[in-house]
């Protein structure tokens, strides 16, 4: 009976969270000697849409050194861009100059905004899938 309410707690601290994300995996990644075409897939489990997402993409080689980076709008950011409504999945893509052919990449979100205007951390609402 003790433990009760700090069980109570956690379960309402977290279940709102649980489901609140951007979740997204790499498809895939083409590489030419300058240019990288890395795309990504993203499903929104938000209660809401998300009108903006800002994507780094880092391509490394083998020695984990960066050879090309690019920061794109990939979720809105643009007026010819789309949000991404409630519990839709969308496949995105990212062109990357290179200074050599690469083999890791890394996506990382700097900045996710919802449909009603607020900002959420996306360090904490970004999740990674394995595709």
């Amino acid at each position: 009976m003790k433990y009760l309410l700090p069980v109570i707690i956690l379960i309402l601290y977290y279940s709102p969270t649980l489901r609140a994300n951007l979740e997204v995996a790499l498809t895939s990644t083409e590489s030419t000697a300058n240019k990288s075409l890395v795309k990504f897939k993203a499903k929104n489990t938000f209660s809401q849409g998300i009108q903006g997402a800002r994507a780094w993409v880092f391509l490394m080689d083998n020695e984990g050194k960066v050879v090309g980076q690019k920061a794109q709008w990939v979720i809105g950011g643009k007026k010819e861009k789309d949000s991404l409504e409630i519990d839709n999945e969308s496949e995105y893509s990212v062109v990357v100059d290179t200074k050599s052919k690469p083999t890791q990449t890394k996506i990382t979100f700097s900045k996710l905004i919802l449909a009603d205007g607020s900002s959420v951390n996306p360090q904490k609402h970004v999740v990674k899938l394995e595709e």
